[in-house]
């Protein structure tokens, strides 16, 4: 997703230092060792969760419309805000 942000700082004319300063939270690894999904073939790590898995795993349910860019940050505001009830970010 950060190729996805560059671009679109790029087509906003934004200056991309703005972008590399930024703090960057993800997620995907913090929500990891709470799913503590088995690992793909081969590896020893957990499996990093999709954002379904992480939805399914907080709330218990899916969500439709998964890939739509308003649904995917809908269903990420509410894993957030559950891993911020679990102290796992940086506020």
């Amino acid at each position: 997703d950060m190729k996805i942000m560059r671009i679109a700082f790029e087509l906003a004319g934004c200056d991309l230092e703005t972008l590399d300063a930024a703090k960057i939270f993800d997620p995907m690894k913090a929500c990891t060792p709470v799913l503590q999904l088995p690992p793909p073939k081969n590896k020893r790590d957990f499996k990093w969760p999709s954002l379904q898995e992480a939805h399914q795993y907080f709330f218990g349910e899916d969500f439709d419309g998964a890939h739509d860019a308003l649904v995917d940050v809908r269903a990420m505001i509410r894993v957030y805000g559950a891993l911020r009830k679990m102290d796992l970010t940086d506020e």
